[in-house]
């Protein structure tokens, strides 16, 4: 096996070991405690605001503003997140976010919001649409 296969077969283990850790640390999504919010500042959960090049992490435990990330350390950010930022379980509201007059081209933002999504169902979280 080459050095490069090797090296890719262990780095799918490792995020493959950490969803796991993370699926058990954080409970399932419970949607009855989350069904009837209906405004982004009733939302005890993390949500994330996917723009072309990088994603806001909104959460409680984060200092206010949220923390900015490339969709690389998306993963990572949200398995970092402590148990207190959880507290519906395993779900996150997504939304796009457009710029100022929708200046931002949409075909940039679906493909980071495609690219969020799938690293969003690897860990594994619900995804809540936001906004609704």
């Amino acid at each position: 096996m080459a050095a490069r296969e090797l090296k890719e077969r262990n780095r799918c283990f490792a995020e493959s070991w950490q969803a796991t850790s993370f699926s058990e640390r954080i409970p399932a999504a419970d949607p009855e405690k989350y069904k009837f919010i209906r405004d982004a500042r009733d939302r005890a959960n993390p949500y994330l605001i996917v723009d072309p090049n990088s994603i806001l992490v909104r959460a409680l435990t984060l200092p206010p503003g949220g923390k900015t990330v490339r969709l690389e350390r998306l993963r990572e950010t949200l398995m970092d997140l402590p148990l207190s930022a959880w507290p519906h379980g395993r779900v996150v509201a997504v939304g796009p976010h457009y710029g100022v007059g929708g200046r931002v081209d949409p075909t940039s933002i679906n493909a980071n919001m495609r690219a969020t999504m799938a690293v969003l169902t690897a860990l594994p979280v619900v995804v809540n649409p936001w906004p609704r």
